[in-house]
């Protein structure tokens, strides 16, 4: 029974993800999965619905950035003789290929459809590899020219925060500092209070300080480097006369 109550719990807190976009939309904006996860763990009546979430959303953003407009009076297609060309050298290839790419093209070039070049561009790609070291943020920062209108929306849905842990943690603390023997302390003074305490809990102060530039700390490694060489020069200098010293010991008992 224990069991059973703990899975319909959880269940009761996954359904509860699409109570609003924002779960949904911030792991389609993760280049690294995109649809994926609804592909493999969602079912398909499940998928079609987080597909027409997204697309709603997209297309709301798409007309907020580009206006009415550029909504009701989009660029006609036009067909360049290269366009012409690839259709005529495709007539060789079977008729499934060719009808899903001419369900393809219609939907990446639909003039009644704008907005969706980039959107089916993004998601119909592979899914992305993002560098060492790199952040899904930085990833779109360098990618807003490729997708503009998803960019704006990972602007947006990515800066929230998922978890609320730290915001309760830094109530906790502050509950900690504002006690009932201390209800007098202004602001100013708390949030001095609050960064000294964060600031030794992560040892910022009793450390030795870092150059605060990069020719600060080229200037430091060329002293060590100086350093060393004036020791290995000194020792080379008393290795000399070590030897010169022993030669003579060994000259004078030869002649004795």
């Amino acid at each position: 029974m224990s069991i059973t109550a703990g899975c319909q719990k959880i269940d009761g807190y996954y359904e509860k993800t699409t109570d609003t976009p924002a779960y949904i939309l911030s792991m389609v904006l993760d280049p690294r999965q995109k649809l994926g996860h609804f592909k493999k763990n969602w079912l398909l009546d499940l998928q079609g619905d987080v597909v027409k979430c997204v697309e709603d959303l997209f297309k709301e953003r798409y007309t907020k950035l580009q206006g009415e407009t550029a909504a009701l009076h989009p660029p006609a297609t036009v067909k360049t003789k290269l366009g012409i060309l690839l259709r005529e050298l495709s007539d060789d290839e079977e008729d499934t290929d060719i009808n899903n790419a001419d369900t393809r093209d219609l939907a990446l070039e639909d003039p009644n459809c704008p907005w969706s070049r980039e959107f089916h561009i993004y998601l119909d790609t592979p899914v992305e590899t993002i560098p060492e070291g790199w952040t899904m943020i930085a990833w779109w920062g360098m990618n807003v020219h490729h997708y503009p209108v998803w960019a704006s929306l990972a602007h947006d849905y990515l800066a929230m925060m998922a978890s609320s842990v730290s915001s309760e943690r830094a109530f906790s603390q502050g509950g900690i500092t504002i006690s009932k023997w201390h209800n007098r302390l202004k602001g100013d003074v708390v949030e001095a209070l609050q960064s000294l305490k964060c600031a030794i809990r992560t040892n910022l102060i009793f450390r030795e300080p870092g150059p605060s530039t990069i020719s600060e700390g080229y200037e430091e490694d060329d002293g060590e480097n100086d350093s060393e060489d004036e020791e290995g020069w000194d020792s080379l200098v008393i290795d000399a006369e070590a030897e010169d010293a022993d030669n003579d010991a060994e000259d004078a008992d030869n002649d004795d």
